[in-house]
C-alpha cells in the first residue's frame, strides 16, 4: 500500500519540487527573496487580488476621456481563483494564499499527469514526460499568482473523463476551467470535434449528446461570469469592454507568430528576444508531436487524438487573439499535451527536455525582474 502511494505521489512531487527549486534560484539570482510572495505577483495578479478582497469593479479609463469607449477594471479577469483566495485570506494573507494555491495546483496537475496519462510507472519516457511538463513553456506562470495550475489541472480532469465517457465527470471541470480562464469556453468545441473525430466508436448519435452536454457545461461556466459581472458592475459584457480595450480580436494566427519570431533577428532586448524563442520552440513542439502522431495515424488513441486537438485548438486561438496577449503566459496552458511526448523518439523527446528547461531558466529571471507581465 505504501509503495503504491510512494509510486503514485512521489515522482510528481519530485518534479514540482525540481521546476519551484529553479525557479527559487532565479529569484536570489536577481536578488529577491523567493519566500515573499510579493515575487510571485505580475500586473495581472493585482486584478485576481482585488477580486479576491474587494470585489469587481469597472469604469471608463482615466487616461482616456475623450474616449469613451476606453474600460478599465478588474472585470476583465476570471472569478474562480479569487474565491478561493477569499475562502482562505481570513486565516492566511492574501498573496501568501493566492502562492499556496498555485503551488498546490502546479503539484496537483503533475500528479494527475502522472497517474492518469503517464501510467504512474517509472519508466524513461514517463519520466521524460514528467520533466516536460515541469518545465514547460510558460512554467513559472504555474507557480505565480495566476489561475493557470488551476485551469491545466481542470483540463485534465476534463481530458480524462472525456476520453473515458464519463459525462457527468467531464463536464464539472469543464465548467470549472471556463469559470476560471476564459479560453476554458474552448473547451465546448474541444468537445464537438473530439465527438465527431475522435474515433471513441460507437455510434455518433450516441456520442453527440454526450459532447452536447458536456460543451454546455463549459459555455454556462463562461456565462456564469457574464452573469457575475452583472450582478455586480450591471454590465454583462463588462468582460469583453475591457478586452476591447487591450485590442483583442481576430488576427490572422501565422501572421502573430511570425511578429513574435521576428524578434530573435537583430539586437532585440532579452525581454522580448527569449519570449520570442519560447514562440519558436512552442510551435516546433507542436509541429513535432503532430507529425509523431500522423505517422502512427492508424493507431492513434482517443488520449492521443483529444490531447493534440487540445493544444492545437488553444494554441491557434491565442495566436488569433493578437493584440498585446501575452502569448508566452498562454503557451503554459498547453502544458497536457506532454503526455503525447510517450510516442515521440526518445532523442527528441530528450532534445525538448533540455530545451525547455534551458528557455525556463531565462524566462524566469525575466519575471522575477519585472520584465515579464
Amino acid at each position: 500500500m505504501t509503495s503504491a502511494v510512494g509510486r503514485a505521489l512521489l515522482p510528481p512531487l519530485i518534479a514540482f519540487f525540481l521546476a519551484r527549486i529553479m525557479l527559487m534560484i532565479a529569484a536570489t539570482e536577481v536578488g529577491l527573496d523567493p519566500f515573499q510572495p510579493a515575487i510571485w505577483c505580475r500586473s495581472d495578479s493585482g486584478h485576481y487580488l482585488g477580486i479576491a478582497i474587494g470585489g469587481y469593479d469597472l469604469f471608463p479609463c482615466p487616461e482616456h476621456e475623450n474616449r469613451p469607449n476606453m474600460w478599465c477594471g478588474n472585470a476583465g479577469w476570471f472569478p474562480a481563483y479569487p474565491l478561493l483566495i477569499r475562502t482562505l485570506r481570513p486565516l492566511i494573507p492574501t498573496r501568501r494564499v493566492a502562492v499556496m494555491i498555485s503551488a498546490l495546483f502546479a503539484a496537483a496537475g503533475l500528479t494527475l499527469l502522472w497517474n492518469l496519462f503517464l501510467g504512474g510507472r517509472v519508466t524513461l519516457a514517463s519520466c521524460t514526460a514528467l520533466g516536460l511538463a515541469a518545465f514547460f513553456p510558460g512554467q513559472v506562470y504555474h507557480h505565480a499568482v495566476f489561475p493557470i495550475s488551476m485551469f491545466t489541472t481542470c483540463v485534465l480532469l476534463y481530458m480524462w473523463s472525456l476520453i473515458r465517457r464519463r459525462c457527468l465527470a467531464a463536464a464539472i471541470p469543464a465548467a470549472m476551467a471556463a469559470f476560471a480562464y476564459p479560453t476554458g469556453v474552448l473547451l465546448a468545441a474541444h468537445a464537438a470535434l473530439f465527438a465527431f473525430f475522435g474515433r471513441q466508436g460507437g455510434r455518433l448519435q450516441s456520442r453527440l449528446p454526450r459532447a452536447a452536454f458536456v460543451g454546455a457545461s463549459a459555455a454556462a461556466g463562461f456565462a456564469s461570469v457574464l452573469l457575475a459581472h452583472h450582478v455586480s458592475v450591471g454590465a454583462w459584457d463588462a468582460f469583453f469592454r475591457i478586452q476591447s480595450t487591450y485590442g483583442h480580436g481576430l488576427h490572422d494566427p501565422l501572421m502573430t507568430l511570425w511578429s513574435r519570431i521576428a524578434r530573435l533577428h537583430g539586437h532585440s532586448p532579452p525581454n522580448e528576444a527569449y519570449p520570442a524563442a519560447q514562440a519558436l520552440l512552442v510551435a516546433f513542439w507542436l509541429g513535432c508531436v503532430v507529425v509523431c502522431m500522423a505517422r502512427h495515424r492508424r493507431r492513434i488513441e482517443p488520449a492521443d487524438f483529444a490531447l493534440v486537438l487540445y493544444a492545437v485548438l488553444f494554441w491557434l486561438f491565442s495566436l488569433s487573439l493578437g493584440g498585446g496577449l501575452s502569448i508566452y503566459r498562454s503557451d503554459a496552458l498547453l502544458l497536457p499535451s506532454v503526455a503525447l511526448a510517450r510516442g515521440m523518439p526518445r532523442p527528441l523527446a530528450a532534445f525538448f527536455l533540455v530545451a525547455f528547461v534551458v528557455t525556463a531558466w531565462p524566462m524566469a529571471l525575466l519575471f522575477f525582474r519585472g520584465q515579464l507581465v
